[in-house]
């Protein structure tokens, strides 16, 4: 039996080496075959450890909540969303707008001769009445009108002159005011419509901590973590400008100094490196997206909480060479184990 399937083995190794050799790239049902790799195309988005009793992983999707998986190192999950960011900018939003509020509200409007002209004007009107039951009512009307021109009227322009000068000044304090509202919502309208299309991580797959990543019962049998080895695997069969080959065809700017930054692939591989981001260790933001590319490897850094990742930049035409705490928040991209990796685990002993 052990015989059998040693010969199984050796001939799906011969049969994927050459069908490497004929076919570099090919995109099959379980990803995309690059040399003798074979890679997922879309980022991992699981919720539960592949075990028996099909385990939820945590989900930890505030900032709280993240910190708070990270001090008890437990395995989390969550997925890019800038609710945060829009929430803050909807405070600031309402901050200016009841700012503004009250400068239209706290100062009504005064006349200095508001007294002198109330006076005028009740005197004047007992004068009409009473002139209006006189017999000489229309001659003592037309004079009291006259006299009603010379000592009202230019109390009254004077108050509508006054009183057009302040709405101004307060047009002017509200436009101040509000100086900038018009950014915050268009940020706001950007922000929602971004959410959208993020999807829960239905687009960019989900973000995982290292005690995840690093649970035996994470990858599905038959796939694994990459580890450092098997990406420069990746970037010695491409050679020429791996990051570049690697991107997706759409979706890779950045905004710099107000502009915008156009960094697509080519996508030559079918590997569909899209830039969903991560999430930083120390604050638990979510940072970087639709210009960065960032998973874990399954190499821990010598003597650190850290672990080995790679990525892709929305600037750079390689392939991105860095390490990551375990609380950071990062992306994994499953590779498919090689036959002799696979009768390697099938040997191991039993923990």
């Amino acid at each position: 039996m052990k015989k059998i399937f040693t010969l199984i083995i050796s001939l799906q190794m011969i049969a994927s080496s050459v069908f490497a050799q004929q076919t570099p790239t090919a995109t099959d049902s379980a990803g995309t075959t690059i040399g003798k790799q074979t890679w997922q195309t879309k980022n991992l988005a699981i919720t539960t450890f592949h075990d028996a009793y099909g385990t939820p992983i945590k989900l930890a999707q505030t900032a709280e909540e993240w910190a708070t998986a990270a001090r008890s190192k437990v395995p989390a999950y969550c997925y890019y969303s800038v609710l945060p960011e829009i929430e803050k900018l909807e405070k600031s939003k309402k901050a200016i707008l009841d700012n503004a509020s009250k400068i239209k509200s706290s100062q009504p409007f005064i006349f200095d001769n508001q007294s002198e002209l109330t006076l005028l004007e009740e005197k004047f009107k007992a004068q009409k009445e009473k002139a209006e039951k006189s017999k000489n009512s229309k001659k003592e009307l037309a004079a009291i009108d006259a006299k009603y021109k010379i000592e009202v009227e230019p109390l009254l322009n004077l108050k509508k002159e006054h009183e057009m000068a302040f709405t101004k000044d307060l047009e002017s304090q509200y436009t101040k005011a509000t100086d900038g509202l018009d950014e915050i919502e268009g940020k706001i309208a950007s922000l929602t419509k971004l959410e959208a299309e993020l999807g829960k991580g239905s687009k960019y797959g989900y973000l995982y901590n290292y005690w995840a990543v690093n649970d035996p019962r994470f990858a599905p049998w038959g796939y694994k973590v990459p580890s450092v080895k098997d990406w420069d695997e990746l970037k010695a069969f491409i050679k020429i400008e791996p990051g570049v080959s690697l991107k997706s065809t759409t979706g890779w700017f950045e905004v710099k100094n107000g502009k915008e930054y156009i960094g697509y692939g080519t996508d030559l591989y079918n590997f569909n490196g899209l830039p969903g981001g991560w999430r930083n260790n120390s604050t638990s933001e979510f940072m970087n997206i639709n210009d960065f590319a960032y998973w874990w490897t399954s190499d821990k850094v010598a003597s650190a909480n850290s672990a080995y990742a790679r990525g892709l930049d929305c600037t750079k035409k390689d392939i991105w060479e860095d390490s990551n705490p375990f609380a950071g928040g990062l992306s994994v991209r499953l590779i498919k184990m090689s036959p002799k990796e696979i009768e390697k685990k099938v040997k191991a002993p039993k923990k």
